[in-house]
């Protein structure tokens, strides 16, 4: 059996400094020569897992490269599909407009100059239910424009009360051809807010709207407005299902 050995030398000198002797003294190294093939075994193991995990970590970079670049391709496409659906409903918008302009001006002008007062209550109607329908449209577009983060919010100054009132207006021909009742708790006055009056208008006249669908005929829907907390709160409450 072989035995890993070291060995150190050193003279014996005499009192003159000659020398005369070597003094030799072998070490077994046994342990030594063991630790350090496991630390030599250790290493190498550690430098596979060092590859293995750097394989891995380009297979992955790759992986999630390619999803990065699909991922952006997907959406440059939404984002081309959703642009052309705003240029389809801009299309649209305008050619549903066209032939309303000139209903909208017919039923100013007989609004403004009709005395019969039936003949004028159905000028009027014509007039708000074409100014309804004219906010739709502004509506759809402004559905297509919200999708791709294209809707504009221009803040003003809104009197609710008023605007409350005219959708009630706008709604009136609506609610009376189910016979419904709408009840009003309006407060005598309310401070101004700071908003958007189209975007608060269609959000009012989509409360009432969807009250007077769902609601049987006959039924009743009530509507409040309130400030709470230097907020504005406004109700819609029906007897629909």
């Amino acid at each position: 059996t072989e035995i890993p050995i070291d060995d150190s030398a050193a003279p014996i000198r005499d009192d003159k400094g000659n020398i005369t002797g070597i003094v030799l003294v072998f070490y077994d190294v046994r342990e030594r020569k063991r630790a350090e093939e496991e630390l030599a075994k250790y290493r190498q193991h550690l430098e596979e897992l060092v590859g293995e995990r750097t394989g891995e970590l380009r297979i992955a970079n790759e992986q999630l490269q390619q999803l990065y670049e699909q991922e952006r391709g997907l959406r440059q496409q939404l984002e081309e599909e959703m642009k052309r659906r705003v240029e389809f409903t801009r299309a649209l918008a305008h050619e549903l407009k066209t032939p309303l302009t000139p209903v909208v001006m017919s039923s100013q002008l007989l609004t403004s100059e009709l005395k019969d007062e039936t003949l004028l209550r159905v000028a009027q109607n014509i007039s708000r239910g074409a100014a309804n329908l004219n906010s739709r449209i502004d509506e759809l577009l402004d559905l297509a424009r919200g999708e791709i983060g294209m809707l504009q919010i221009k803040p003003e100054q809104v009197d609710v009360l008023q605007l409350i009132r005219e959708v009630v207006e706008d709604v009136a021909p609506v609610r009376l051809s189910r016979e419904q009742s709408l009840i009003l708790r309006l407060p005598p006055s309310l401070p101004p807010v700071w908003g958007d009056r189209v975007r608060l208008r269609q959000i009012v006249l989509n409360l009432l709207n969807n009250s007077f669908k769902f609601t049987p005929a006959g039924g009743r829907i009530t509507l409040r407005a309130r400030q709470e907390d230097g907020n504005l709160v406004v109700e819609v409450k029906d007897t629909g299902p």
